[in-house]
């Protein structure tokens, strides 16, 4: 992930990583310049004002500069990188069919990208900054004397194995938490669309307990969580002042031992801190990429596009035949049904029938690819559907339950920003039945963003209209009636029938007469389909 975001900012990164490498050595200019003021104070050098304040200002200007540009390249590093993983994200959601919840798609954009960008993004370069100043910090120490660098890496040393011991299962706390933050969310929205059930049906408590088991469950595992945190920054801190008492113990020695000047003392312990702050890090940085650890690997698998080849081969004509061989489909890790077998060619109106729960929707999702299929084959004009390119999606016309509004015109709702044709236009909306609407507000009225100035029947209008619009060969129809009265239904269903090929439908609720244009039933059962042609019986 680090690597891919680098390579899509290249000058920003490598200017980042510069700036950070030289700000990380601002400790070591002081410690030099304060080397410089005891040497002058113990008139070991030469004292002039001008060099003294000369020399000051060159350090002021140094650390000022190197600390400004540093963090004008993180910000701007850190923007991309989050331009980067929302990127990905969308065009997961987008063209790879992820089936996610609402609040799973809420919280990658509102939560697991920010935990990606805090606690791995910038934590990585922490790591570069207090690396360098580390190293830095060593060699300089090792030059005034070498006992300072053996105490300080033995302590430190001690600390890195102590802390990664106490976050080794922070990673799964931290993912547990925000597991149980959807399901109060999921509680949340499950409340706030449902309230009048929950009230006609006495529910309140009910929900009320269900609420209180997710939050003290959600409690129980945040606190967890901030224990293993601050254990380490205790341990952290601790590692701190155990060096910072330890270089001044060992300092006052030498310095009485005539091993090194005062001037060195000074200076040794303002460069200690080149590593002691690493070390004071070290538990939060390890503590944040384990935080993190589940966060990124859902992020990668969510945004992996592995065994979703893109095909090459171009539908040729029109589609002739639909051919569904040994069909397993289901959402997640469940199956629904598997072993589907059947055929559709072109005249053929087939209504699909089947109880509650087998599966009618997954199985037209699964065929234009909405829902990724769990096994079998599926065929147009005889050609794998894997080895097509998605241009056969032209050639397909689909109408759901859930109907598609943009908050844009009625006319881009139809056209779907393709080339406007008057004549199309005025066809699809006859055959839909949208002309009291249309003549009414116009094509440039403006539908809201939660489409509360239409009504169901008009919006699931829209919808058909802009099937009738954009045609095609095969036309899959989910439910797409339901919002609409009995005699309107009818007429709609007839005019969609004569206008495609092949249709496909689900019928929600319907009266006999409204199936007389249908030829065939696909009935699914519990151990696959049965493809008959309809009889005049109700059957």
């Amino acid at each position: 992930m680090f690597q891919k975001i680098i390579k899509q900012n290249k000058n920003i990164s490598v200017l980042y990583f510069v700036f950070l490498v030289l700000f990380s050595a601002h400790r070591l200019v002081m410690a030099e310049i304060i080397k410089y003021n005891v040497s002058v104070v113990n008139n070991t050098i030469s004292f002039g004002l001008q060099s003294l304040i000369l020399w000051n200002l060159l350090a002021l200007a140094y650390m000022t500069v190197s600390d400004q540009l540093s963090v004008i390249y993180e910000i701007k590093f850190v923007a991309n990188a989050k331009a980067y993983l929302n990127k990905e994200a969308f065009k997961s959601l987008l063209y790879h069919g992820k089936n996610v919840s609402a609040s799973e798609g809420s919280r990658i954009f509102s939560n697991d990208i920010d935990i990606i960008l805090d606690s791995y993004i910038q934590v990585i370069g922490n790591i570069v900054y207090y690396i360098a100043s580390f190293i830095m910090g060593v060699v300089y120490l090792f030059s005034i004397k070498w006992i300072f660098t053996v105490f300080i890496l033995l302590v430190s040393l001690t600390l890195f194995f102590l802390t990664k011991i106490v976050t080794t299962n922070l990673s799964k706390v931290s993912m547990n938490y925000l597991k149980s933050v959807s399901k109060i969310t999921d509680s949340v929205n499950n409340l706030m669309k449902n309230i009048p059930l929950i009230r006609m049906f006495r529910m309140e408590r009910k929900m009320e307990a269900l609420f209180h088991q997710n939050n003290e469950k959600s409690i129980e595992i945040y606190s967890k969580s901030n224990i293993i945190t601050k254990t380490t920054e205790i341990i952290n801190d601790f590692g701190t002042w155990l060096i910072l008492l330890g270089m001044y113990v060992l300092g006052i020695i030498m310095v009485k031992k005539s091993m090194v000047s005062m001037g060195d003392m000074f200076a040794a312990v303002e460069a200690t801190s080149m590593i002691t702050i690493p070390i004071m890090w070290i538990s939060s940085i390890i503590a944040s990429l384990e935080k993190s650890k589940e966060t990124r690997l859902n992020f990668e698998s969510f945004t992996s596009f592995e065994g979703k080849k893109q095909g090459k081969i171009s539908l040729k004509g029109e589609i002739q035949s639909v051919r569904v061989k040994n069909l397993a489909i289901g959402h997640e890790e469940n199956t629904v049904l598997e072993g589907l077998s059947f055929t559709l060619e072109k005249g053929d109106k087939v209504m699909i029938v089947g109880e509650s729960g087998l599966g009618k929707s997954t199985l037209i999702k699964t065929l234009i690819g909405l829902i990724c299929k769990k096994g079998g084959d599926i065929f147009m004009n005889e050609v794998n559907l894997e080895e097509l390119t998605t241009d056969y999606l032209d050639h397909i016309a689909y109408v759901g339950q859930e109907n598609f509004i943009l908050h844009d015109t009625v006319l881009n709702n139809i056209t779907m920003y393709s080339e406007y044709n008057k004549e199309k236009m005025q066809s699809a909306i006859k055959k839909a039945k949208l002309e009291e609407f249309v003549n009414k507000h116009g094509l440039e009225h403006i539908l809201d963003e939660n489409v509360s100035n239409i009504s169901g029947g008009e919006r699931q209008r829209i919808n058909i209209a802009r099937a009738f619009y954009h045609g095609g060969d095969v036309l899959i129809l989910d439910e797409a009636f339901s919002a609409l009265d009995p005699a309107t239904s009818i007429e709609v269903q007839k005019n969609l029938l004569e206008e495609f090929p092949i249709v496909l439908s689900i019928l929600h609720k319907y009266e006999e007469k409204m199936l007389i244009e249908y030829n065939k039933r696909l009935e699914l059962v519990k151990d696959g389909v049965v493809l008959r042609r309809r009889s005049n019986d109700n059957g």
